[in-house]
């Protein structure tokens, strides 16, 4: 759902522990919840099921496409490490 974007404040120069947990919902769909520091940010419902395959991009972009506030300064995240962990082991 590209079009649905939230800001979320967070200090320079700290560690943050970023999440998503993309599931199974109502009617076949995922629902998606995001999550830093284990503190849900944002939660939705997809209007897609199984038949997306997923792939991993870390990075932290300006995007022009996405959002209503253009960044008016550079920004950038470093990545200690990156850990997928299907549902059914949790």
């Amino acid at each position: 759902f590209p079009v649905s974007s939230t800001q979320v404040l967070v200090k320079h120069e700290n560690w943050y522990e970023c999440s998503i947990r993309i599931a199974p919902a109502k009617e076949g769909n995922y629902s998606v919840e995001w999550f830093l520091n284990n503190v849900k940010m944002k939660a939705l419902q997809t209007e897609f099921a199984d038949e997306t395959e997923f792939s991993v991009h870390c990075s932290v972009e300006n995007l022009s496409f996405i959002g209503d506030h253009l960044p008016t300064q550079e920004n950038y995240g470093i990545f200690d490490y990156f850990k997928f962990k299907p549902i059914s082991e949790e």
